[in-house]
C-alpha cells in the first residue's frame, strides 16, 4: 500500500513536468497582442544555470530587435495583473536578464542561485509596444516569424549545465528508478505465493485479485513514467505519449480500486 501511495504522489509530480526543451515560433503579432510572448517557465537552482536559444533566421531577428527577457515569477505575475496600467516599454526594465537574439545560437549563463528561483521567459521585439500599426506594415520584417528551439538547463552534480529538470523536479528520475526496483523486488518475492493463493481460492481470493490487478497497473505506470523521464533527462522533452499512458493507467487503477471496494 505504501508503494501505491508513493507511486500516485510521484505521478502527480511527473504531470507537473513541462518540457524544458521548447520549440515553436516567435511572433511579433502574438507578442504585440499580449504585451510579450510567454515562452516558458523554469525553476533554476545552483550555479551555472544555462539558457540556450537557437533561431533559424538571424537577419530577421536583428531586424526585429528580437529579445528574450527573464522575469522573476512574482514580478511577471504582478505585471500581468496590472497589464493595462503598466507602461509597455517600462515593464521590460524589470526583467532580471535581457538576451538579444543576434546569433543563430544564443547562450546565456545565469548567476549562481542561493535558493531555487522561478523565472518566466518571454519574447518581445520592437513591434511589441508599437502603437502605430502602419509603421509595422511598412517594415518588411513585421510579419516574419522566427523558428526557435529553447533549451533550459540546471547544473548536474558536477555543476555542469546538463540537467533538464527544474528544481522542483530534481531527483524525480532517480525516485522512479527506485520505485520500479521496489516493485520488481516485491514481485519476485510475493508473485508466486499470491498466485498460488488465488488458484486455491478461499475467503481472501477476491481481495487478492483486486490488490494484484491494482498493483500491477501501478507498477506498469511507474515503469512507463520511468521510461518517459529517462528520455526527458536527455532532451528535456521525453515521450509525452508515455506520460499520458502512465496517467491513464493510474486513473484506471484508482477507478478499479474504487469500484471494487
Amino acid at each position: 500500500m505504501k508503494l501505491l501511495i508513493l507511486s500516485t504522489f510521484a505521478a502527480v509530480l511527473v504531470l507537473m513536468c513541462d518540457g524544458k526543451t521548447v520549440t515553436g515560433f516567435f511572433s511579433s503579432d502574438m507578442a504585440r497582442q499580449s504585451g510579450a510572448q510567454q515562452v516558458a517557465k523554469f525553476l533554476f537552482h545552483g550555479v551555472n544555470g544555462l539558457l540556450s536559444c537557437q533561431i533559424d533566421n538571424r537577419t530577421v531577428a536583428i531586424g526585429k530587435g528580437a529579445k528574450l527577457y527573464l522575469f522573476h515569477e512574482q514580478v511577471w505575475l504582478k505585471l500581468q495583473e496590472k497589464i493595462k496600467e503598466v507602461n509597455c516599454l517600462l515593464k521590460f526594465s524589470d526583467a532580471h536578464v535581457t538576451i538579444s537574439l543576434n546569433d543563430v545560437e544564443n547562450n546565456q549563463t545565469l548567476a549562481p542561485f542561493t535558493h531555487p528561483e522561478a523565472y518566466y521567459i518571454v519574447y518581445a521585439d520592437k513591434y511589441t509596444c508599437l502603437e502605430n500599426e502602419d509603421k509595422r506594415d511598412n517594415d518588411s520584417f513585421g510579419a516574419e516569424t522566427i523558428k526557435f528551439k529553447l533549451v533550459l538547463l540546471n547544473p548536474d552534480a558536477a555543476n555542469n549545465p546538463l540537467d533538464h529538470f527544474s528544481a522542483e523536479e530534481s531527483g524525480l528520475h532517480e525516485f522512479y528508478f527506485l520505485l520500479v526496483l521496489a516493485y520488481f523486488l516485491v514481485a519476485c518475492i510475493y508473485a508466486q505465493p499470491i498466485w498460488q493463493s488465488i488458484k486455491k481460492g478461499g475467503p481472501m481470493n477476491t481481495i487478492l485479485k483486486v490488490l494484484s490487478v491494482g498493483l500491477f497497473l501501478q507498477a506498469s505506470a511507474a515503469l512507463t513514467n520511468y521510461m518517459h523521464l529517462s528520455r526527458y533527462s536527455v532532451d528535456g522533452i521525453g515521450v509525452p505519449l508515455l506520460g499520458g499512458l502512465a496517467e491513464c493507467k493510474i486513473k484506471t487503477s484508482s477507478e478499479y480500486f474504487r469500484y471494487s471496494s
